[in-house]
């Protein structure tokens, strides 16, 4: 079988269920080889059969069980890094679209986010939405330690 995106789970549910001896092929490397211009499944599939006939199949790694959860766990946390990413950048467009300059010099220390609850001079509704932001973030910050420490423990 061609590897593609979620492959591995599927050929581990099939080998589990049927016992077939099911290898993964590296999609780039079997087309490289390939010397016809037919793109069928079923030329696909009779030349794939071919290569695993004569040992020649170039294979994929795949990861076992606890690989793949682990990836889920890093997966899990870089979306929340883009996640703290993007509302790093929502609030720092609030303050820049309030005229609020007057902040200490390091951006994101302790005393800038306490700058930005208590001091940062901003219009009513802007005050609102940056309060709601500071907290989206503060939210992040816990998440992503919660993540931290699971990634941990899991290693």
């Amino acid at each position: 079988m061609e590897a593609c995106c979620g492959a591995t789970n599927f050929v581990e549910e099939l080998c589990r269920l049927t016992q077939w001896d099911v290898k993964l092929a590296n999609a780039s490397a079997v087309n490289a080889m390939k010397r016809s211009g037919d793109k069928t499944e079923l030329g696909d599939a009779f030349w794939l059969a071919d290569l695993a006939r004569v040992g020649r199949l170039p294979e994929v790694w795949q990861p076992d069980t606890k690989t793949r959860q682990l990836r889920r766990l890093v997966r899990y946390r870089q979306s929340l890094a883009k996640g703290r990413r993007e509302n790093k950048q929502g609030i720092r467009g609030e303050l820049w679209d309030e005229r609020a300059h007057d902040a200490p010099a390091n951006h994101w220390t302790k005393k800038w986010l306490s700058w930005g609850r208590e001091s940062a001079t901003v219009g009513e509704e802007a005050r609102w939405v940056l309060d709601r932001q500071l907290q989206r973030l503060e939210r992040f910050r816990e998440e992503i330690q919660k993540v931290e420490e699971r990634m941990t423990a899991a290693t």
